[in-house]
């Protein structure tokens, strides 16, 4: 059974109605060749898209692959939705997507991640979009997402994951293992930030962070440093007491940046952004 994997921001609560997530954003259940609520253009006699063994945790992933078509390279992108509407419903703008990644990378290959958020009768109110590459282990990766329409309450999301080379034609060969995608919103939905809030100082650091974190229930926390390309840099397991809790980070290791602060307590992850500056 898969673990939920809330990287960035305040997460949704499953058991509520409140926050919807994506489709069986794991992987785990498959038919005719397409993991359910998601699609993929499937050319019979290649193996574009792969259920694939290789999992960051459950049993599967989805393995996206450039194949040999005659010599030339066929890449293919895996895409919500079901072929007719890309698209699955949501009611708010994520801040970003969370998800776990492989990748096998021929040289100016990329791994490219996109979402389109809409709202008010089908306009684009949010975008975001990420390139990686090759990863020889799983790897969490953080696609964060614009709002550029200045309105908050969101109708759908459309999320794509391509294998694409920015120079030219992708390379036979490539591939890229997907997990654990997951949405995650901003802090300020109102149930959610009366009972959990997260704030750092100083907002440019030097040398530590201090992190006041305020919890409604004791338990296991943790905290995570992200860079702005979404790749986890560190990450530490901490106990949390009920109602507000202190901890002091040294940044001694890293090198100048904007970063990302997460706090992750059972099924809800807060985050605020800031800058390390030496």
């Amino acid at each position: 059974m898969k673990k939920n994997l809330l990287i960035l921001f305040t997460a949704l609560f499953s058991s509520t109605n409140a926050f919807a997530q994506l489709p069986n954003n794991s992987f785990e259940t498959w038919t005719a060749g397409l993991p359910n609520g998601w699609y993929s253009s499937l050319i019979p006699g290649y193996v574009l898209l792969e259920q694939s063994s290789d999992a960051h945790t459950g049993n599967y992933s989805a393995k996206l692959n450039v194949a040999n078509l005659g010599g030339n390279p066929i890449p293919t992108s895996l895409l919500t939705g079901n072929g007719n509407s890309f698209a699955v419903p949501i009611s708010y703008i994520p801040a970003s997507v969370g998800f776990w990644y492989k990748a096998s990378l021929n040289t100016g290959d990329q791994l490219v991640a996109a979402a389109y958020v809409y709202g008010g009768g089908g306009s684009i109110i949010g975008v975001g979009s990420v390139s990686l590459n090759s990863a020889g282990a799983y790897t969490q990766a953080l696609l964060p997402i614009t709002n550029i329409g200045g309105i908050t309450t969101a109708d759908s999301i459309a999320l794509t994951f391509l294998i694409t080379n920015p120079l030219g034609s992708t390379t036979i060969g490539s591939n890229a293992n997907i997990d654990d995608v997951e949405l995650l919103i901003t802090p300020g939905i109102n149930d959610v930030k009366s009972s959990y809030s997260l704030d750092i100082n100083p907002n440019i650091v030097t040398d530590k962070l201090n992190i006041t974190y305020t919890a409604l229930t004791a338990g296991t926390s943790s905290i995570a440093i992200y860079n702005t390309a979404g790749i986890l840099i560190l990450e530490k397991n901490m106990q949390v007491n009920s109602g507000v809790n202190q901890l002091t980070l040294s940044l001694n290791d890293l090198a100048s940046g904007t970063f990302v602060c997460t706090v992750k307590t059972k099924n809800l992850v807060t985050a605020k952004y800031f800058v390390l500056s030496r």
